[in-house]
């Protein structure tokens, strides 16, 4: 399935990189403080958004990348590599390095999207709320690490809304002739 890139005038691309082991969002922790009950993170996948949010930093100062407008729509495109198991065939090696195979293992790629998209909110962008398009997937790689893409694009809103209008009036034109 294709996704539509949104009528933009521009869009505007961040490129970070997280080395080590890929983690995904642990199953969230409860306790009970003063008869109300609270939601916290396990001290792996805080420390990991820590990770995540200190490289994305530094390549946005590096990259120039400015914090957008709660109504830019993103895009992003994650992919986790991890080393093939110690006790793999040296085939299975060699076809895991070419795509030919791919990890079927955890961490799940949701709870890794989960805890990338968590970790960027209010850095990267306001609210992961305004991620419309979401890639995300697993291979092998000698080197353990995770590559990350956020594409923001800048809408001019007048072009579509001209765009918009000159489509219903077609449509109702056809409408009334056929």
């Amino acid at each position: 399935m294709n996704f539509k890139e949104p009528m933009s005038c521009g869009k505007k691309i961040l490129k970070f990189t997280v080395l080590g082991d890929p983690v995904g969002q642990g199953r969230p922790r409860f306790t009970t403080i003063g008869g109300h009950v609270k939601a916290y993170d396990t001290k792996e996948s805080r420390n990991e958004k820590a990770v995540v949010r200190l490289a994305a930093q530094q390549a946005m100062e590096k990259q120039g990348w400015t914090f957008p407008s709660s109504d830019m729509p993103i895009k992003v495109e994650i992919i986790s590599y991890r080393k093939a198991p110690k006790s793999a065939q040296r085939w299975f090696n060699e076809a895991g390095l070419h795509g030919d195979i791919v990890p079927l293992t955890k961490p799940d790629t949701d709870n890794i999207s989960k805890l990338y998209l968590d970790a960027m909110n209010s850095v990267v962008y306001p609210d992961d709320k305004q991620v419309y398009d979401l890639h995300i997937c697993k291979a092998y790689s000698e080197q353990p690490r995770t590559e990350v893409v956020v594409t923001g694009y800048y809408l001019n809103l007048g072009e579509i809304k001209a765009t918009a209008n000159t489509r219903i009036r077609i449509r109702k034109e056809a409408e009334k002739n056929a």
